[in-house]
């Protein structure tokens, strides 16, 4: 297949990038997504104009699908945490496969109920999923930590307070200041070159996922 253009969007950073791939498997676009410095992690992968989620590295990319009433192949590419697809309880036991491979679960699967994964209900394998999975996102998230420009700006307005030179309304306002700077910075603009994919559908593609 020719190259086409893939914009992808992560949803969990709200970063989105565009690239220009040959790919027609989840895993060949995966490659090409390593090979430009895209990261996945451990995310979700869900084709935005078709609303088609790709649950392993086989998963075909759509082709010549219709979005404003022309055929394309450009597509948008959603990345979400896994962790919001799986809170609502059991999905399908495809889906479940794909995140016990994609996490290598497997082992732990057969030291906890005796047998391999594939012979285990759908039921406890999206018990163990939930259980791990969300408890390895919360220990990711617990180990976060603030930045050392993060630590000198604290440094800095703790001595100003100290010293009576900052008031609470001053942190209020730079507060505001720097979050006002963070959304502008935050908010990337992407679209397709030809124009047909603008950067607010892809926003309303990641709001209605």
């Amino acid at each position: 297949m020719t190259e086409r253009e893939i914009l992808i969007a992560n949803t969990r950073t709200q970063k989105k990038s565009k690239l220009m791939t040959s790919a027609t498997t989840l895993g060949e676009l995966k490659a090409a997504m390593r090979e430009a410095g895209i990261e996945y992690g451990d995310l979700t992968f869900t084709e935005g104009i078709t609303k088609t989620q790709l649950l392993d590295d086989a998963s075909p990319l759509p082709q010549n699908v219709m979005y404003k009433g022309q055929p394309t192949n450009n597509l948008v590419m959603l990345l979400t945490n896994t962790k919001n697809k799986i809170d609502s309880g059991c999905g399908t036991r495809q889906e479940a496969y794909a995140i016990i491979k994609e996490n290598n679960f497997m082992q732990g699967i057969q030291e906890k109920y005796g047998y391999n994964y594939t012979n285990v209900s759908t039921e406890d394998l999206w018990d163990y999923i939930n259980n791990n999975l969300n408890d390895d996102l919360d220990d990711e998230e617990d180990e976060v930590e603030a930045s050392p420009i993060v630590d000198y700006i604290g440094g800095i307005v703790d001595e100003l307070l100290d010293k009576g030179a900052f008031s609470m309304d001053d942190v209020e306002a730079l507060r505001d200041y720097l979050t006002e700077i963070l959304e502008d910075t935050e908010q990337e603009f992407i679209e397709s070159s030809d124009g047909t994919i603008t950067n607010e559908d892809i926003n309303n593609m990641m709001a209605s996922i």
